[in-house]
C-alpha cells in the first residue's frame, strides 16, 4: 500500500545518524561512550564508510564482518552510519543478500517504528524523512500503527488535506488497514484543537469523518463525542450536534451523559426549550442516567430565560429525592443569582438559609455577592452592608467582587464618599482593587464633579499596574472638560492612546467644545483631522458645536458653510424626535439666531434663513401640511411648574396618546401632556388599565413626543414594569425617556416599594410625578374603581402616602377620587403641586382624559367607563358620528368628491396626447372614460 504524499523540502546533506535516532524507539544519549576500535560494529562502519556502496555485495571482508554480527549489532551499525541515504543503502544491501536475512524482520521493524516515534513537534525536514521511511518500509511491514504514525505526523505538521486523503484510502472497503480507536483518538486530538497551524477542519469533514468511523465499527468514545458536540454548539450547529448524538444512540455506540450535557447546553444557548425536553425524555429511555450537571444546565438555562419558577421547581424535586440527584452549591448559587436578577432578592435570601440545612453544601463567596449584587441594584445598599459583615462573622472569605459589587452600588445611589471610604477599609483587609474598582470610582467622582480625587485615584491605579479601561478615560477626558481644564484633558487624552484605545465621537465632540470654550480654535482643528485620518465621520453634534462657535465670535460665513455640510452630509434633521433642554434643543438653530440678531442682519437678504428653511420638517410646497412650529422659548419646564405653584396660579393637564391629540393640547396652552395608562380603555378598548404594555406604551409616548412641544411630557408607567425592584423601576423610566421622549414620568402607589422605586428614579436623574388615591392599577386590591379618603384610616393614608412621595423628590402628586377636604389637607402639607382628578377645586392643578372631557366617546362601553367627575367640554362624538354619516352619503349619491374637492388639473393639450396613447395602446374604453371625465367633472357640484 503506497499513499500519494510528496514531502515538503529535503536537505539530505543535514540529515544524519543523528536523525535517525531521534526517530528511533532507543533514545539517544547526550554524552555517547567513545567508540572501541577493536570491536566489530567499529570495524563494519570503517569499512562502510571507506567504500563504495556499489561494492558491497562483492565484498568479502564487509560480508564476513555482517554475518558475525547478531541483529542488534547490525540495528547499531544502521544508526550510526554518517547520512540517511547510506542508512537506506545499508537496508537495501541487507535484504538483497540471503545470509544475512536474520537481521532483516529487526532492522525493519525499527524502521517502521521511527514515524511513531514520541518526540518534540518536527521540524519540515524531519516530516520529510519521515514520509520517506514511510515510502522505503516494506509493504509486508507495514501495518495500522505506521499508518497512525505517518496521519498524526502529517496533522501534527498541519497539513490536513495530506492525512485526509490517507484517511480516505483506510476508509476503502478494499484497505489493508482498517481504521482503529487509535486513529480516532489521532485524528480527533489534532482537529479539535483551537490553536491549530494548518488549514482547519470544517464542522461538515468532522461530521462525516465521525459517519466514515462508524461505518467501520469505530465510535469516536464518550470524551471524542463530547468535544465534537460542543464545537458544533459553539459554532451555532445544534443540528449537526443532534444528528451526531442520535447516530451515537441508535448504533449504540456508549452515548454518555457528558455528551447529552454539552448538547443540552448548546441547545439552551439557542433558547431551544422543545429539544431540551425531548432530549431529557430520550436519555431517560435509553437509560442515561441525568447527573447533577444534566439539572445544573437546565436550571441555569431557565433562569437566564427568567423562568424562575420552573427552575424553583427543578430544585425541590432534587431536595424531595425525585430525580436521584441531590442539588449541590452551583445549583443553589444559580439560582440565588437568578433571583437577584430579576429583583427577588428576598426570595434568594431565605434560599441561602435553605441552603444551610443541606449539610453537604453550605453558602460561599459566590452565594454572598450573588445576594449582595442584588441588594444593591434595587437600592438597599444597608442590606447589601448586612450581609458582607454577616459573611465576615461566618468566615466566608470576601474578593475583589464583593468590593466592586458595594462599591457599584453605593456609586450608583449617589453614595461617593461612602464607597471611597468603604475601599479604604477593605485595603486594609489585604483586598486591593482591580481596573474596575477603580474604574467605578472614577467615573462616580467625574459625574459628582470631584476631578481631583478622580485623577489622584487614576494616578494611584497606574502605580499599582491597573491597566485603565476606554470607559475610564472616557469619564475622565467628560470630567476634565466640564470643569475647564483643558490641559489635563489633552494629557489624559496622550495617556489613552499610548495605552492603545481610540477617542469615540463623543469624546471627540467634549474635546471640540471645550477647545472652542478656550478659544483654542487650532487644537480643535488637529481633532478634526484626526478624525479625518481615522476615517471618523463628524456627526450632528460636531457641526452644533462649530456653529455655535463661529456664531458667537461673529464668524457668519464660516457658520453658513458647516450649515451646508450638514446639509450636504444629511445632517440637518434628526432621524428620532429628541426631547431636550430648551437650550439643546435647538442647538443647531439658537446660535445662528441670536448671531443674526446680534448682528441685526436683514432677514429677507440673508442666505443662512434660506438654510433654516431648507431644515425645516414642515415643506413648502406639498399635498400633505403640518402644524405651525411652536415657540419652543415657551416650552414648559419644572421651573415653570414651581413658580406657578408658588405665584399661586393653577396648573392645567390633560392626556394625550397620539399626535393630532397632541397638537391640540400644544396648541391651546396646557402646562402637561400627560400620557396616561388609560389609553388601555379609551384607544384600546380594555375595560381597565392593566393590560397596556411597556412597548404599547412607548408607541404613544413617541406620537405625542412629535405633536406636543411646549407642555411638559409626562409618561406613565404601566402595570407590571416596575413592581419587581427599583432596579427594574429605572429601566422602564430610561426607556420611557430615552425612547418615548418624555421629561417626566408617572409611577401609582404609595407602598413602600413604591416610594423606595420613586427614589430610586429620582437619583438616577429623571423626574417623578406620584398618584395617590384611587389608583387604577391597584383594582385587584381596592375592589374596583372604588373612591379612596372616605374614612379616617384612609384619609390619613392619602396625606402621608403623598408626603412620603414628595420626601422621595417627586414633583407633584395626582390625587384621584378622594374627597375635597382630604384633597386640601395633602395640598396644604405639601410643598409640591397637587394635581386633582375628581378630587375637587383646592388642588393646586386639574387634570382631565382627553377624549373624556371633549365628549368624543358615544359608545355603550365608553359611556360605561366614563367617570361621574368629568365635564364633557364638547360633544365631539355627536358631531363626528354626524359626519361620518354625512360622507357615507355623499360618497353613496356621488356628490363628493365635487369639481371643488378634485383640484388636480390636466391641460387640454396633454389630455388629448393621454386619450391617443391610450386609444394606440388598445384600451379603448379607457380612452373613452378619461375624455367622458373630463367633460363631466366640472358639472358635479
Amino acid at each position: 500500500m503506497r499513499f500519494p504524499l510528496k514531502p515538503l523540502q529535503l536537505h539530505h546533506s543535514c540529515v544524519g545518524a543523528a536523525t535517525l535516532r531521534r526517530l528511533s524507539v532507543v533514545g539517544d544519549s547526550s554524552t555517547p561512550p567513545p567508540p572501541d576500535p577493536s570491536s566489530p560494529i567499529f570495524k563494519t562502519l570503517s569499512l562502510l564508510q571507506s567504500s563504495d556502496p556499489s561494492s558491497w555485495p562483492t565484498n568479502p571482508s564487509l560480508h564476513s564482518l555482517l554475518s558475525s554480527l547478531a541483529p542488534p549489532a547490525v540495528l547499531k551499525v544502521t544508526r550510526q552510519l554518517p547520512n540517511y541515504q547510506d542508512a537506506l543503502l545499508f537496508f537495501n544491501h541487507l535484504k538483497a543478500t540471503s545470509d544475512l536475512s536474520d537481521s532483516i524482520p529487526s532492522l525493519s521493524r525499527r524502521f517502521s517504528s521511527m514515524p511513531c516515534a514520541k518526540t518534540q513537534t518536527p521540524p519540515a525536514k524531519m516530516l520529510d524523512e519521515m514520509i520517506l521511511v514511510f515510502d522505503a518500509i516494506d509493504d509486508e511491514l507495514i501495518n495500522i500503527d505506521v499508518v497512525n504514525s505517518v496521519i498524526a505526523g502529517l496533522l501534527r505538521w498541519g497539513r490536513l488535506d495530506d492525512a485526509l486523503k490517507l484517511l480516505c484510502e483506510m476508509f476503502e472497503r478494499d484497505s489493508c488497514y482498517s481504521p482503529n480507536s487509535n486513529t480516532v483518538g489521532i485524528v480527533f486530538s489534532s482537529i479539535l484543537k483551537r490553536k491549530w497551524s494548518g488549514r482547519s477542519a470544517t464542522d461538515e469533514e468532522i461530521h462525516n469523518l465521525v459517519s466514515r468511523f462508524g461505518e467501520h465499527g469505530v465510535s469516536p468514545g464518550p470524551f471524542w463525542l463530547t468535544q465534537i458536540i460542543m464545537r458544533f454548539c459553539r459554532n451555532g450547529e445544534c443540528d449537526k450536534a443532534w444528528t451526531l448524538l442520535h447516530e451515537g444512540m441508535n448504533l449504540g455506540s456508549g452515548v454518555e451523559v457528558a455528551s447529552c450535557n454539552a448538547l443540552l447546553t448548546g441547545l439552551g444557548q439557542h433558547r431551544d426549550f422543545p429539544r431540551m425536553n425531548l432530549l431529557m425524555k430520550e436519555m431517560k429511555e435509553k437509560g442515561i442516567i441525568p447527573n447533577v450537571v444534566t439539572y445544573g444546565i437546565m436550571i441555569k438555562n431557565l433562569c437566564r430565560f427568567r423562568r424562575l419558577d420552573e427552575a424553583l421547581e427543578v430544585l425541590e424535586k432534587m431536595r424531595d429525592g425525585e430525580l436521584g440527584v441531590e442539588p449541590d452549591v452551583v445549583i443553589y448559587n444559580t439560582l440565588i443569582d437568578g433571583l437577584c436578577k430579576v429583583g427577588r432578592q428576598e426570595e434568594g435570601l431565605r434560599l441561602m438559609e435553605r441552603m444551610r440545612l443541606d449539610s453537604k453544601c453550605g453558602p460561599n463567596t459566590i452565594t454572598y455577592n450573588c445576594l449582595i449584587d442584588g441588594f444593591c441594584k434595587a437600592g438597599e445598599i444597608e442590606k447589601g452592608h448586612a450581609l458582607f459583615d454577616q459573611m465576615s462573622k461566618e468566615g466566608v472569605d470576601s474578593n475583589v467582587i464583593t468590593l466592586n459589587t458595594l462599591l457599584d452600588g453605593m456609586c450608583k445611589h449617589a453614595r461617593v464618599s461612602s464607597a471611597m471610604e468603604f475601599f479604604g477599609c477593605m485595603r486594609e483587609k489585604g483586598v486591593e482593587g482591580n481596573a474596575v474598582t477603580y474604574s467605578v470610582l472614577i467615573s462616580a467622582l467625574c459625574n459628582a464633579n470631584n476631578i481631583d480625587k478622580a485623577m489622584k485615584l487614576f494616578d494611584e491605579m497606574q502605580e499599582n499596574g491597573c491597566a485603565p479601561d476606554a470607559g475610564m478615560y472616557y469619564s475622565l477626558i467628560s470630567g476634565l472638560s466640564q470643569a475647564g481644564r483643558i490641559d489635563d484633558t489633552t494629557f489624559i487624552v496622550s495617556k489613552m492612546k499610548e495605552a492603545g484605545f481610540g477617542l469615540d465621537i463623543v469624546s471627540n465632540n467634549i474635546l471640540i467644545s471645550g477647545f472652542h470654550r478656550k478659544n483654542k480654535l487650532d487644537k480643535a482643528y488637529e481633532i478634526l483631522k484626526d478624525m479625518e485620518k481615522t476615517g471618523m465621520k463628524p456627526d450632528r453634534v460636531t457641526y452644533n458645536t462649530l456653529l455655535s462657535y463661529f456664531c458667537n465670535s461673529g464668524d457668519f460665513t464660516h457658520a453658513h458653510r458647516v450649515m451646508r455640510k450638514m446639509i450636504d452630509f444629511n445632517l440637518e434633521r434628526p432621524t428620532q424626535p429628541l426631547r431636550l433642554p430648551p437650550p439643546a434643543q435647538m442647538g443647531m438653530f439658537s446660535p445662528l439666531c441670536k448671531g443674526l440678531s446680534r448682528a441685526s442682519i436683514n432677514k429677507h437678504s440673508n442666505p443662512s434663513l434660506a438654510l433654516i428653511r431648507c431644515l425645516s420638517n414642515v415643506p413648502e410646497n406639498s399635498v400633505y401640511g403640518g402644524p405651525k412650529p411652536q415657540n419652543h422659548n415657551q416650552r414648559v419646564t419644572l421651573t415653570n411648574l414651581r413658580q406657578k405653584h408658588k405665584r399661586g396660579e393653577p396648573i392645567t393637564m390633560v392626556t394625550a396618546y397620539d399626535y393630532p391629540s397632541a397638537v391640540h393640547l400644544d396648541t391651546a396652552g396646557i402646562d402637561i401632556c400627560l400620557v396616561g395608562d388609560s389609553a388601555s380603555m379609551v384607544v384600546h378598548g380594555h375595560d381597565t388599565t392593566l393590560p397596556i404594555t411597556v412597548d404599547e406604551m412607548l408607541v404613544h409616548c413617541r406620537a405625542v413626543a412629535r405633536g406636543a412641544k411646549r407642555p411638559l411630557l409626562v409618561g406613565d408607567l404601566p402595570f407590571g414594569s416596575y413592581e419587581s425592584s427599583t432596579n427594574q423601576a429605572v429601566d422602564t423610566a430610561v426607556r420611557v425617556l430615552k425612547e418615548g421622549g418624555m421629561d417626566a414620568i408617572k409611577l401609582e402607589g404609595g407602598a413602600p416599594s413604591r416610594i423606595t422605586a420613586a427614589r430610586a428614579i429620582v437619583e438616577a436623574g429623571i423626574a417623578v410625578m406620584g398618584h395617590v388615591g384611587l389608583t387604577p392599577q391597584a383594582i385587584s386590591v381596592l375592589g374596583g374603581f372604588r373612591p379612596q379618603g372616605r374614612n379616617i384610616d384612609s384619609a390619613v393614608k392619602v396625606v402621608e402616602t403623598s408626603m412620603a412621595l414628595q420626601e422621595a423628590g417627586c414633583f407633584a402628586v395626582v390625587l384621584e377620587c378622594v374627597p375635597p377636604p382630604v384633597a386640601a389637607a395633602a395640598t396644604s402639607a405639601l410643598q409640591i403641586p397637587t394635581i386633582g382628578i375628581g378630587a375637587g377645586p383646592f388642588c393646586s392643578g386639574q387634570v382631565l382624559v382627553y377624549h373624556d372631557l371633549l365628549g368624543m366617546l358615544q359608545h355603550p362601553h365608553h359611556a360605561k367607563v366614563t367617570p361621574k367627575f368629568c365635564k364633557q367640554y364638547a360633544r365631539v362624538g355627536d358631531v363626528i358620528n354626524k359626519a361620518l354619516l354625512e360622507y357615507r352619503e355623499e360618497v353613496m349619491n356621488g356628490s363628493f368628491p365635487s369639481s371643488a374637492y378634485s383640484p388636480y388639473k390636466i391641460s387640454a393639450g396633454d389630455l388629448d396626447g393621454f386619450v391617443g396613447s391610450l386609444q394606440k395602446m388598445g384600451l379603448g374604453d379607457a380612452a373613452s372614460a378619461a375624455a367622458d371625465a373630463a367633460e363631466k367633472i366640472n358639472t358635479i357640484k
